[in-house]
């Protein structure tokens, strides 16, 4: 199920429409809706969860899912969050932003690579 279905189901469950679930949340009454085909702001997530008085993760599937695929789309949830913030924040162009993602790609490769070594 995606994102979009599992909110729908939960809020159907708890009998609260999409749009009231949104304005609950403090979002516009169309952002869930727009969230198929977007990726949201894990705070927008989290308003959500907090509405709905799930957990973030139950927003993002269901028992039947594998739990790591869920932390993985947290965590990616999370980055593109955090990037579109930082990017925004600071007017990057498309090119700063090509940039920025080869800059973190070479710093988490170091930092993974540290880390594995004091592990040792």
């Amino acid at each position: 199920m995606t994102l979009f279905e599992n909110i729908k189901e939960i809020s159907k469950k708890r009998g609260i429409n999409l749009k009231t679930v949104a304005k609950e949340s403090g979002l516009g009454e169309n952002a869930i809706y727009r969230w198929k085909t977007e990726t949201p702001r894990i705070d927008s997530l989290k308003k959500v969860a907090n509405t709905l008085n799930v957990d973030v993760k139950e927003l993002l599937g269901d028992d039947a899912i594998d739990h790591t695929r869920i932390e993985d789309s947290f965590d990616n949830i999370q980055i593109a969050g955090m990037f579109r913030k930082y990017t925004e924040d600071n007017h990057l162009s498309s090119d700063e932003k090509e940039k920025l993602v080869d800059d973190i790609s070479d710093y988490m490769k170091f930092r993974a690579e540290r880390i594995a070594k004091e592990r040792e």
